[in-house]
């Protein structure tokens, strides 16, 4: 075969593929409308800020508060940073560097599957039919187009990868230049995609294991397998050891504990079988015009993938007649591995409560389908080549092609796009303390208290006064303050000028305010309020017009806005530099740097940057100093014992510094290996 057609042709027909399954996106300036694009993109933008600052690996980035989150160090640093990379030296549109990298990754897994399916079938058109029905999948589409799942999107196209040197790894004589490449897509996965990585880690052992059950691997196989997966998880472990040592502490713990609501997001049997997609109507949702994406996903197998499953189920009933092809070695284990996450993704009871709640980090089971459009792929190959008796035409190609195509253009929805300026999506990255320390559920990580945030507008769609519920503080609580305050914000219009709010205190009016139009804040003396009260252990605070009785306190116009409530005075405000009088006078390049003098009665100042034990590294004039968590509104950030006069800090988000070492040394290790294969000139030959 002419180099062309085996080289440039694959790459030709794949990036077509790309470009045709990416154009529901071809607009540059049109965004889909839907926060999880906007928090890509968003993410992207702060990746090239952060490789013009020097970093890399990539870290940290400022959040919308202000405040230094190691967003990279916990999420998908390496497709952010080749996007990154693209924006940075590449193109000026975020959006754009978006597209690329997912076309390239679409591209890489259309190759490798082709590659994959060639290896077990030895013919080249069905190995790039199976490529195809890979990439034109219904669930490939949907983490494109409709969810906007981008770092899911690349781990997809990274699988076709990770299977082919893998299974290559286990069914032959693997030496050390397929070792390597093997470490290294492990590691791509690792971190790129998370999730996707530990499902793919529990399918591939799973599948081994079925297939071991037919022919027993030689222990070199065995070897080569786990040497290349220790490999790459070495590779990755700046990634993976701070995400094993802290994951179970984020905010992000919250969403996926609810094994009832993991099961009531289930797709339906129908939604998997059905070859017809439907979509909703827009949806109102709490960020305006933004849509639930949940709502316009069709979670589906795909129909030329469940013709491929019928196929094989009938071949392993009736016992068909193999091909000698090395594909035919893996139908069954293909087979039992796709009923096993077909049974996983959709189940008739809710079996995920028996199971342990950290299983749960799938947040969606239909996630599971990435893993049956691989499998699905690989029966597709075998069912052609069985069909076709290893030899297909090319009138017979183009047609299963078509078809194939035709079968998922119910998914190729329009989009519903919104005209963007990209330097106002800068702050709207999701979920932008998913990665924070829960200091709620982890209480051994605060060291002081600050203040607290009792209720936020940021909390609601709206809150007034007259939908307060009693504010509730335990006495105990405040023993060990300082000057224990309440303070109140807000703003006052209309009906409520010159009314007056009656602040009472279990159920005894202990002070009154009378209302001014425009803002006010209020700070209310506690220890004054239980001065007055005897032997209490619960303090009841609760709000209220006076004079207010009946239908008129109904009225919309009394419902006085309140900006937020604070619980604060736990440290003395002469002896602190809070937060906010500390961000003026700090910069973020490569790290996060301070300089500002200090008075001689402070005793301890807060930095924009969350309190992570172990993965900080703090100087005070050039002196590495140890660090503290204060609980400030509802996060820990991160306070040090400054120096009277000025102060010169630098923080610098590095990890956990044993695993970078081991990191490093890895890294080391490979390059190392690379030029010695280089230099032998080795080849393989399964």
């Amino acid at each position: 075969m002419a180099w062309w057609r085996r080289y440039f042709l694959p790459f030709f027909i794949f990036s077509s593929v790309a470009i045709f399954v990416l154009m529901p996106l071809a607009s540059n300036t049109w965004v889909p409308n839907n926060l999880d694009y906007l928090s890509h993109i968003s993410a992207i933008i702060h990746a090239r800020w952060a490789l013009l600052m020097g970093q890399f690996p990539l870290r940290a980035i400022t959040n919308s508060d202000g405040f230094l989150y190691p967003l990279f160090q916990f999420y998908s640093p390496s497709s952010y940073t080749v996007a990154g990379i693209i924006h940075r030296w590449g193109v000026a549109n975020p959006f754009l560097a978006y597209k690329m990298t997912v076309w390239g990754a679409l591209v890489v897994g259309g190759i490798y599957m082709s590659r994959l399916s060639y290896w077990l079938t030895l013919s080249r058109p069905i190995a790039m039919l199976s490529g195809l029905v890979y990439l034109t999948a219904p669930y490939m589409i949907i983490v494109i187009n409709h969810i906007g799942a981008f770092n899911e999107t690349i781990a997809l196209g990274l699988l076709p990868a990770v299977l082919f040197y893998t299974l290559r790894c286990a069914d032959c004589s693997y030496n050390l230049k397929g070792i390597l490449p093997t470490a290294l897509v492990w590691y791509l996965l690792a971190t790129t995609h998370f999730l996707t990585f530990l499902v793919t880690s529990f399918s591939i052992v799973i599948l081994l294991i079925m297939k071991s059950s037919q022919s027993s691997y030689h222990w070199r196989n065995v070897t080569a397998v786990i040497a290349s997966y220790g490999f790459g998880c070495l590779l990755a472990i700046w990634y993976l050891a701070p995400i094993g040592f802290f994951s179970r502490y984020f905010v992000a713990n919250r969403t996926f504990n609810n094994a009832d609501y993991f099961y009531a997001y289930s797709p339906s049997l129908m939604d998997l079988l059905s070859p017809q997609a439907a979509t909703a109507n827009d949806l109102p949702s709490g960020m305006g015009r933004l849509m639930d994406s949940i709502a316009y996903i069709h979670p589906n197998i795909g129909l030329p993938i469940l013709i491929a499953v019928s196929i094989s189920i009938y071949a392993v009933l009736y016992r068909v007649k193999p091909l000698n092809r090395p594909i035919d070695n893996w139908l069954k284990p293909l087979l039992l591995l796709f009923f096993l996450m077909l049974f996983l993704t959709w189940s008739p009871f809710n079996f995920w409560q028996w199971l342990p709640p950290s299983l749960l980090f799938l947040q969606y089971s239909w996630r599971l389908l990435g893993q049956i459009t691989w499998i699905g792929a690989l029966l597709f190959a075998w069912c052609l080549s069985w069909f076709f008796q290893g030899k297909i035409t090319k009138n017979a190609g183009i047609i299963i092609a078509f078809l194939s195509v035709l079968s998922v253009g119910t998914w190729f929805v329009s989009s519903n796009l919104q005209s963007t300026r990209f330097s106002e999506i800068l702050p709207l990255i999701k979920d932008s303390d998913f990665y924070v320390i829960d200091a709620g559920k982890s209480p051994q990580f605060v060291n002081m208290v600050d203040n607290l945030l009792i209720d936020s507008v940021r909390f609601h769609q709206e809150l007034d006064l007259r939908s307060l519920s009693p504010i509730i503080i335990p006495v105990a609580l405040l023993q060990g303050a300082h000057e224990p305050v309440l303070s109140v914000s807000g703003h006052v219009f209309g009906a409520m000028v010159n009314q007056t709010v009656l602040l009472s205190a279990n159920g005894v009016t202990v002070q009154k305010f009378l209302l001014m139009p425009g803002k006010f804040q209020w700070h209310i003396s506690l220890r004054t309020i239980l001065s007055s009260l005897k032997h209490v252990s619960i303090l009841s605070l609760q709000f209220s017009v006076q004079n207010c009785n009946g239908r008129n306190c109904e009225k919309h116009a009394f419902a006085m806005p309140l900006d937020e409530i604070i619980l604060e005075g736990f440290l003395s405000k002469k002896a602190l530099l809070q937060v906010q009088q500390v961000q003026p006078y700090c910069q973020q390049q490569s790290n996060m740097t301070c300089r500002l003098k200090v008075p001689a009665n402070v005793h301890l100042l807060e930095l924009p940057v969350f309190y992570y034990p172990q993965l900080l590294t703090i100087t005070l004039n050039n002196k590495v100093v140890p660090y503290f968590s204060v609980f400030y509104r509802n996060r820990l950030l991160t306070a040090l014992i400054p120096e009277a006069g000025d102060n010169l800090i630098s923080v610098q988000f590095r990890g956990l510094l044993w695993a970078n070492y081991i990191s490093a040394f890895a890294w080391q290790c490979w390059i190392l290996l690379l030029v010695f294969v280089v230099l032998r000139s080795a080849f393989y030959k399964c």
